[in-house]
């Protein structure tokens, strides 16, 4: 009698709503920790420059590219250190589930896409790259113990709207310390400007930067649940990307658009099928474009810094010449060659790459590519998967001529960029069976219950 009562109540106890009730409130949790994660990986990138730019206009930037505020690396030191603290938080809380309920791959091919490239460079890095290198793989597990949903993803794209309105804002009330200067960094000749004399850059050092952080969150705004929130965050990045005047961020985010209406109410095959087309035309764009071109004025003198790149990466075309060549050899360019303001870094995925790694580091980022592609295809949400294909659109349009592969949480473009490939990698290394898995709810009302939004 007491058994067969005990087997009825554990049956009540363990009915499929109690069940659902309790994913939702675990997938609620992880989207809230996932959310705090973002704010201070945020924090980060953002807060120290935007602080320095309340303080000096971009103009004395340029003349003083050295120019530092103590204010500003106070802010950084306290930002770095919050987040190690948060990351740690996580770990400790999350770190014994996670181990039962993921597969440590994920983890594992992040790290090998963050430790390879330095651990073959030819010189050796400075200890304050190696506490950021740390600061990465802190990221990265705390990533991994949360096992964010893809809907986590969507605060992204709310603090990256939150900066566009008060870049927008900036612009209006004080232009001068939100405006890029119209010379727009020492390049000869060249007018970006859309609208009047804006080139909106907000907290960040130009322009090119604010739109391409907007555009790599707009393509994130489809995980926003509300139609009404989800309208308002998409318009307001849209207007700070026009504001920026970036015309890579504008192709990015019209082709985005397209993707967005060619994939409307569209079959899980359709939408296989035309993301598998457009990745492999966008990275036959990343590849051809840089070795294809012989002008150096081509692209507003991206050809000049291919043409440079390329040339100074045969030197050791196996290992590249290290993470921080670049940095290091555009300051003995001289201020009188007219192409020289653009050879800051490789402006391509793959040049940057080689330049910095060679073929080693090129295989290493194809690898965690493929690891990402594999991981959205594995989603069973079709919106998640639309919205994540937008995304990898965006990201390998830009980066056909713009070096975003930012994988250190102190540089801007990182919560755009490798937080949210991490994310999406991480997910995949969910086991299917686990408590943790979520996808087959689709976008109903467990996606909607964290914040409303």
């Amino acid at each position: 009698m007491f058994a067969s009562t005990a087997v009825v109540s554990g049956r009540k106890f363990f009915t499929p709503s109690s069940h659902n009730a309790g994913m939702a409130r675990n997938i609620d949790q992880r989207i809230a920790t996932f959310a705090i994660l973002v704010v201070t990986v945020v924090a980060v990138s953002v807060l120290p420059t935007l602080v320095k730019y309340l303080h000096v206009t971009h103009e004395a930037t340029i003349i003083d590219s050295d120019t530092q505020l103590p204010l500003a690396k106070a802010l950084s030191l306290v930002s770095v250190v919050t987040l190690y603290l948060v990351c740690a938080f996580i770990v400790f809380a999350r770190g014994e589930s996670a181990v039962r309920v993921r597969s440590i791959g994920g983890l594992a091919i992040l790290l090998f896409g963050l430790i390879v490239p330095y651990a073959i460079s030819p010189t050796v890095p400075d200890p304050v790259e190696l506490v950021k290198v740390g600061l990465t793989v802190a990221v990265f597990l705390a990533v991994w113990c949360i096992g964010a949903p893809v809907d986590g993803l969507k605060w992204i794209s709310i603090t990256a709207s939150l900066i566009g309105a008060y870049s927008l804002i900036g612009l209006i009330v004080v232009p001068d310390h939100f405006n890029s200067a119209p010379s727009y960094r020492g390049s000869p000749n060249l007018t970006k400007s859309i609208i009047s004399d804006w080139i909106l850059a907000g907290p960040f050092w130009g322009g090119n930067t604010l739109g391409l952080y907007c555009v790599l969150a707009l393509a994130l705004t489809p995980l926003v649940a509300s139609v009404r929130w989800k309208v308002t965050h998409a318009s307001i990045l849209s207007v700070t990307i026009i504001a920026s005047a970036s015309r890579t961020a504008i192709i990015a985010a019209a082709i985005l658009a397209l993707w967005w209406l060619v994939c409307r109410s569209r079959s899980k095959a359709f939408v296989h099928a035309a993301g598998v087309v457009l990745i492999g035309c966008c990275v036959s764009i990343v590849l051809a474009l840089p070795f294809a071109n012989s002008n150096p004025l081509a692209f507003s003198g991206r050809g000049y810094a291919w043409a440079a790149s390329i040339g100074a990466w045969q030197e050791s075309p196996l290992t590249g010449l290290g993470i921080s060549y670049v940095a290091i050899s555009s300051r003995t360019v001289s201020l009188l060659n007219p192409y020289s303001w653009s050879y800051h870094h490789g402006h391509n995925l793959i040049v940057d790459t080689l330049l910095k790694s060679g073929l080693v580091g090129c295989f290493v980022v194809v690898c965690v590519l493929i690891v990402a592609i594999r991981s959205i295809f594995k989603l069973d949400n079709i919106g998640h998967q639309t919205a994540l294909l937008g995304f990898l659109l965006v990201f390998l349009i830009a980066s056909s001529s713009e070096a975003i592969w930012y994988l250190i949480p102190t540089m801007p473009l990182f919560p755009v960029v490798a937080l949210v490939f991490a994310t999406v990698i991480c997910h995949g290394s969910c086991r299917s069976n686990s408590f943790d898995s979520h996808d087959s709810f689709g976008s109903g009302r467990l996606e909607r219950s964290a914040f409303g939004l």
